[in-house]
């Protein structure tokens, strides 16, 4: 091929309809034999916005790469054209950029969100304090006024209020007017609704002495009653029904509380023929329908009774059961299931929901519907259950399916007793309050760009495109709606790319800026806010209140466990010989042989111990059950009486005193070998095992064991498919191989002798190790046998391939993050629980509208869906024609690929071919229709926000939370750290900073001419300004080079770097 046929694409080669990408690089892709690698031949990839050929270009490819959208893609066209040791790049690009820069950016959200609300903290403080100091001002105001009223005689308050009684008959209401602080205030006999802390005219039967006290003393509850709905609600009208012989101003702060008097206000009315009525109403009601504060007693009894039995723990644990059971079967419920699994599933769909309903009138009946209500998870049971009662009722009516959805909700329920949905479901309320606004702002930037980008590009797609329009486009609001959510997703690129096509440059700007403002910012500030409303210690906490579903299997576990008490005690007659611990007994070995059976008895007279006791053994102490503690060394180095033991000095003096070699059960067990064992030998024993201590804790060796763990993982790097053919470098690696394998077990041998079998073992570090080095020597036995390539054992060689973890338990940091990881396994496998039940509820709706829809027609050799002028419309008609009925990998036919298909979607790995297959999916063996069903996409946008934004991001939560818990327990001060406080901290922290920093010597100012010009220049301000200029300009110019450019241009720009480097 010549350079003039080069230019004519029919000679070009092709893999998979795409021109084959090349290179004359080394490690670069070849072309296949009989062609040629030519350059500037046709366009960039990607309708030719994919390059590095200017700045711009090479800008919208890195910044495509630091967010990871279809970087892939951009890393295979990079190592097809230049070679495959330019992966470094990419691992550069990502991790600073990616996992660095676009992270650190969160960080930088989440700090401006603090101060702002610590700002705004501040502030409420502030205006608080304020509105708290005026409002005891104008207490005190009212206080000094009250006084002065009081100041009234009692014998003339009395006289006033008898002349009152006598003008206003008695089934009249009482009304009282009085003047204060240039306000008119009513009073009324009948109704009172209090407010102000002012002093209004009212008895004080405590101090009251009139000839009606008698009476006043008999009175019933009914004529002095305040009814339960008002004590609790301060905003309901307080009824008072009192005497009329009342002679004196009391203050109302000797009424009523003075924390109440701020949500109390007076309010005055007349009684008149319509009023009596309404109230006789609102008491009906409330009597028979709101409290049923019944007189009967056989309805009492009956109450109790329904309350006895629908409130009792086991009730609950039938309920969740149900709950449980209910869901499963919702579950099992798919579209193509036998006649008979639908009778069941529709058989059980009854009975629960009876059963849901039963429940919920019992409760009733037994709490009275207002305390019913009062609980929200009855309320929220309440409203599934009356949806599914609807959906029973209009189970034959098509397009109800929605309905369905509610008894889904149900699986809520199980918050009530699993406390750590509970918790988790209170996060996200707590997260959602808090983000009201900012989910505000959310909806109208994508309402906003939606909106802009359907008025900028929306006709421009309909000229470019016409009746092919690209599944994401700008033509109408709800398709530009989905454009900008999935921007928001992280995914910008490819919606961009088509966006070029048809509209230009004004794409790049908009894309860019959606993509900044609405995932860089407010989705991060959404994360950030989730993190900040999160604790993972409340997923592993104890709950402290009461939990029926627990007290439910308590009482089955003591029901077992005495029945089983019971027939043991039933059919073994032979009483068990019950062994005591007698202090009587015991009491010698506490007493010395020299003292008198007197003093004996003294002693055991004097002695408050119990007659049985047990001992708890641990690490360090002896523990006894009268809390008297008495630690191991301090009774080992207890001096001995000479009467009883002679002494004996040590022969070696031990400065690293290492671990008991051995658990105190087996030394107990062969107490035997000591004695035979002569004193001397095991001084030496105890000397030699504290060397070995010394020698395995010294930062020398530990050097070196990293140093051979660091050697070992690069002979395994080395190890290849093309080892084999190269016999001596196979037997180098082997030989080394077998070196490090000896100096490991070296390792483990010594570190077993200095920290003893116990310590040794009870690390888990110390573990890891072990398992590496069982793994070193069984890959040298296998090899020795010849046995290595059997795939039962070559899979065990593969264990050598963890050697690399042996660094974690060398390095604070590495350890730090492991210990995190592994600490925050429980609250880890708790979200994963949570996640997986919320999962169920989208899984299960999921079945429920795409079950068994994704199937399509396709042909036999591509396996790409027929073209319509085909004229293909259901499974029959394909078959006909000697198609393929075919369906997508990823489906919603059961509950388990819909657990898969939404993993997906989460992972937004694939998971545009759902939705697609989700908008073109019509009815069960029906030939998709493109975008038929298009507002299906909420459902997927739902899941997304619930299933995606919130539950997927808790386990981020659980990992930072236990990682910054083991960052403070490794990195703790010691035990001098325990006992400072937190000023005390501070100030030895700083200390130990400036310890570690090093005074800088100042520049004195030089004496001769020139120096000192220099010096001035150099030292100011305006130089260092000058030079920033400089290396602007410098980037800038560096940003104009361009693949092809000219000679001349060329020149120019090599002269302007010699300039700048000039200077």
């Amino acid at each position: 091929m010549n350079s003039v046929t080069s230019y004519n694409q029919t000679y070009w080669y092709k893999e998979d309809d795409t021109f084959l990408l090349c290179g004359n690089e080394s490690g670069s892709t070849k072309c296949p034999p009989g062609y040629v690698c030519w350059k500037d031949r046709g366009e960039n990839p990607d309708f030719g916005y994919t390059s590095f050929d200017n700045y711009g270009w090479a800008m919208l490819a890195c910044f495509r790469l630091m967010t990871q959208d279809y970087w892939e893609n951009l890393y295979q066209l990079i190592l097809s054209a230049v070679g495959r040791y330019h992966f470094l790049y990419f691992v550069a690009a990502i991790f600073f950029g990616s996992y660095y820069l676009l992270n650190l950016i969160l960080a930088i959200v989440f700090m401006a969100y603090e101060q702002q609300q610590k700002q705004v903290e501040i502030e409420n403080e502030e205006r608080e304090r304020r509105k708290a100091q005026d409002k005891l001002e104008i207490q005190n105001e009212e206080i000094r006024k009250t006084s002065e009223i009081q100041t009234l005689s009692h014998v003339e308050n009395a006289q006033c209020f008898e002349d009152l009684n006598r003008k206003i008959p008695s089934h009249e209401s009482v009304s009282i007017e009085y003047e204060q602080n240039g306000k008119k205030n009513e009073l009324n006999k009948s109704s009172l609704i209090l407010s102000d802390a002012t002093t209004i005219p009212f008895i004080d039967e405590t101090q009251q002495n009139s000839p009606n006290e008698d009476r006043k003393s008999q009175r019933t509850n009914s004529d002095s009653h305040l009814s339960e709905q008002n004590q609790n609600d301060n905003d309901t009208p307080i009824t008072l029904y009192q005497d009329r012989s009342h002679t004196k101003y009391t203050p109302i702060t000797e009424v009523l509380p003075a924390q109440e008097l701020d949500r109390i206000s007076v309010r005055s009315k007349n009684m008149d023929t319509t009023n009596i009525c309404n109230r006789a109403l609102v008491k009906l009601l409330r009597i028979y329908c709101w409290e049923w504060s019944c007189e009967s007693s056989i309805f009492r009894k009956f109450q109790d009774a329904v309350a006895f039995f629908i409130l009792d723990a086991f009730v609950d644990l039938f309920i969740t059961i149900c709950i449980i059971l209910n869901t499963l079967f919702m579950a099992l419920d798919q579209p193509g299931q036998s006649e008979k699994m639908t009778r069941i599933l529709t058989a059980g769909n009854y009975i629960f929901t009876s059963i849901f309903v039963v429940e919920s009138i019992l409760k009733i009946i037994a709490l009275t519907p207002v305390k019913f209500l009062k609980n929200g998870w009855n309320v929220f049971d309440l409203l599934i259950i009356t949806g599914s009662l609807i959906e029973l009722c209009l189970a034959n009516l098509k397009g109800l399916s929605v309905l369905r959805a509610v008894r889904l909700l149900r699986v809520f329920k199980l918050a009530k007793s699993w406390q750590t949905l509970n918790r988790l479901l209170s996060i996200i309320g707590i997260s959602i309050g808090a983000l009201g606004n900012l989910t505000l702002v959310l909806i109208i930037i994508i309402f906003m760009f939606a909106v802009m980008g359907m008025q900028l590009f929306g006709h421009k797609y309909a000229d470019k495109f016409g009746k092919d329009m690209p599944r994401w486009n700008f033509f109408d609001f709800f398709h530009a709606f989905m454009i900008v959510f999935r921007v928001l997703c992280g995914e910008w690129i490819e919606s961009m790319w088509i966006c070029l096509e048809c509209a230009g440059w004004p794409c790049i700007p908009f894309f860019l800026l959606t993509f900044v403002v609405g995932n860089l910012v407010i989705l991060n500030l959404f994360l950030a806010l989730l993190l900040a409303s999160f604790d993972s210690n409340n997923l592993t906490e104890k709950e402290d209140d009461e939990n029926k579903i627990g007290e439910a299997i308590d009482r089955i576990k003591r029901f077992v466990y005495f029945l089983i008490e019971f027939m043991f005690h039933l059919f073994c007659r032979k009483k068990q010989r019950q062994k005591k611990i007698s202090i009587e007994n015991n009491i010698h070995e506490f007493v010395t042989d020299n003292q008198s059976p007197s003093a004996r008895q003294e002693l055991v007279n004097c002695l408050s111990l119990p007659t049985s006791y047990t001992l708890e053994e641990t690490n360090a102490s002896v523990l006894l059950t009268n809390d008297l503690s008495t630690k191991y060394e301090e009774i080992e180095m207890q001096p001995m009486n000479n009467n009883s033991m002679k002494s004996s000095s040590p022969t070696w003096q031990i400065l690293h005193m290492p671990p008991d070699c051995c658990p105190k059960r087996i030394s107990k067990s062969f107490s035997c070998c000591t004695k035979c064992i002569p004193k001397l030998i095991q001084e030496q024993w105890t000397y030699l095992r504290s060397l070995v201590y010394r020698f395995v804790e010294h930062r020398f060796f530990k050097w070196f064991i990293i140093i051979s763990i660091i050697a070992s993982c690069t002979t395994l790097a080395l190890e290849d498919v093309n080892t084999r053919q190269q016999p001596t470098f196979s037997k180098v690696l082997a030989i080394f191989d077998k070196i490090f394998a000896v100096i490991f077990v070296i390792e483990l041998i010594l570190k077993l002798f200095a920290y003893g079998i116990k310590n040794y073992f009870t690390n888990g570090w110390n573990w890891l190790d072990f398992i590496f080095v069982i793994a070193s020597i069984l890959g040298i036995v296998l090899n020795i046998f010849d046995v290595a390539d059997i795939p039962v054992f070559k899979s065990m060689r593969t264990l050598r391939a963890l050697r690399p973890l042996k660094t974690m338990s060398r390095f604070e940091g590495i350890r730090i993050a492991v210990s995190a990881l592994f600490g925050a396994i429980s609250s880890i496998f708790n979200v994963l629980l949570v996640c997986l039940v919320f999962w169920l509820i989208f899984s299960i709706r999921g079945v429920q509208l795409f079950g068994r829809k994704f199937y399509k027609c396709v042909y036999v050799d591509t396996h790409d869906r027929v073209n319509i002028s085909e004229n293909i419309t259901n499974k029959i008609d394909c078959l006909n024609k000697n198609f393929t009925w075919e369906n997508s990998r990823i489906n919603f036919d059961n509950v388990l690929n819909g657990y898969l298909a939404l993993f997906q979607i989460a992972t937004f790995n694939g998971w545009l071919e759902i939705m697609a297959d989700a908008t073109d999916a019509k009815e069960i063996d029906a030939q998709p229709e493109y975008e038929i069903n298009v507002y299906s996409l909420v459902y997927f946008v739902l899941f997304i926000i619930f299933g995606s934004f919130l539950t997927l991001n808790l386990f981020v939560g659980v990992i930072i939370d236990n990682f910054n818990e083991q960052k403070r327990k490794l990195r703790a001060n010691g035990p001098i750290d325990i006992l400072m406080t937190e000023d005390q901290k501070k100030y030895y922290n700083a200390m130990k900073k400036m310890s570690n920093k090093k005074p800088t010597k100042a520049l004195s100012r030089p004496r001769f001419a020139l120096p000192r010009f220099l010096f001035d220049l150099t030292t100011n301000q305006k130089f260092d300004t000058f030079i920033m200029i400089c290396i602007f300009l410098n980037m800038l110019c560096m940003c104009l080079e361009h693949y092809n450019q000219s000679d001349t241009y060329d020149l120019v720009l090599e002269y302007i770097d010699r300039f700048f480097v000039a200077m």
